[in-house]
């Protein structure tokens, strides 16, 4: 009897161990596809259903992922609002925003690449441009400068290329940026400071006029205003790359100008850009035949040299893992 108990507790010991491996093999194909396989799935869906445009195959092969079409909509107005927040913040009384566009940016002036890039605000105004390092989380502007539209010198539009890792990353087309040159001298730089987290220093851009200001209002002088004597002749320059463009988002407003033809790609998206600031800055009478130039800001060789083989290794693990390939 108490080997006929013993060998019952075996069988059922045995038995519950079978369901737990089958259970366990069936589970882990459904937590790989649900994990990996299925955000490319997803992605033509949305495409499939119009609620992502071709961008969102460039976007699972930068990222192996794809963005919720919400997040997209919510995103575009955060920007929207951020471009209206800073125009209220900085632009000066006598002055009036013609348009506005969120770009990424090295973090510093005077750079190409860096270790840290971040999205800015460019306003442009029919007297000056605006370049605004802007907190999107606290809804604060962290630091502006102003350029006379007088003081730009030239504009570089080409190829930036920031990785090699796949197709998209390589395409010209699709990584696209400008580069603006000025000079220094009657550049006004000012810095909000409305909490610890904000550190500046003023050699980041280390020209022009550098004003701190606090809380909301650009009129206050916080402490002290920190100004450095610049020779005529030096030239700062500012790098842009355009963010990805998805074709099926409707774009209707961009700073407060309503758009009936959105741009299609990063390409068309910066060269709009140099045309709106190439005629304002033609009233003041500075562009020449060399004013616009084009050619490559990153080019592939020089984003070949800075992508680290660490990186090659981790997208192509991620690859395996998400395409099977």
């Amino acid at each position: 009897m108490v080997n006929d108990g013993y060998n019952s507790l075996a069988r059922l010991d045995s038995v519950k161990f079978l369901m737990i491996m089958t259970s366990s093999s069936e589970t882990c194909p459904r937590v790989y596809t649900s994990t990996f396989s299925d955000w490319f799935s997803q992605s033509v869906i949305d495409f499939m259903l119009g609620y992502r445009g071709i961008g969102v195959f460039t976007e699972f092969l930068q990222t192996l992922s794809s963005a919720d079409p919400g997040d997209i909509v919510r995103l575009s107005k955060v920007r929207e609002a951020a471009i209206e927040h800073a125009t209220s913040m900085v632009i000066l009384a006598d002055e009036r925003l013609m348009v506005g566009w969120t770009l990424l940016s090295p973090e510093n002036m005077n750079a190409k690449l860096s270790d840290k890039f971040e999205e800015k605000i460019l306003l442009l105004t029919g007297k000056a441009i605006y370049v605004v390092r802007y907190d999107y989380a606290l809804e604060k502007v962290k630091m502006s400068t102003r350029v006379p539209l007088g003081d730009i010198v030239g504009i570089q539009k080409g190829a930036y290329i920031l990785s090699t890792l796949n197709s998209q990353t390589r395409d010209p087309i699709m990584n696209y940026g400008l580069v603006i040159s000025f000079l220094a001298a009657r550049q006004d730089t000012r810095v909000t400071s409305y909490s610890l987290r904000n550190q500046y220093n003023p050699s980041s851009t280390g020209k022009g006029n550098t004003r701190s200001t606090a809380g909301n209002s650009f009129g206050a002088t916080l402490s002290q205003i920190l100004s450095d004597t610049q020779s005529n002749s030096e030239v700062v320059s500012v790098a842009f790359k355009s963010l990805p463009v998805d074709s099926a988002r409707i774009y209707t407003v961009i700073g407060g100008v309503e758009v009936q033809d959105p741009p299609a790609n990063p390409r068309e998206v910066v060269d709009k850009i140099v045309e709106l600031v190439k005629k304002a800055c033609n009233d003041f009478g500075i562009v020449d035949d060399g004013f616009v130039v084009e050619g490559d800001i990153v080019s592939l060789t020089e984003a070949q040299r800075t992508t680290t083989l660490f990186a090659r290794f981790e997208y192509n693990f991620k690859r395996l893992l998400w395409l099977g390939s």
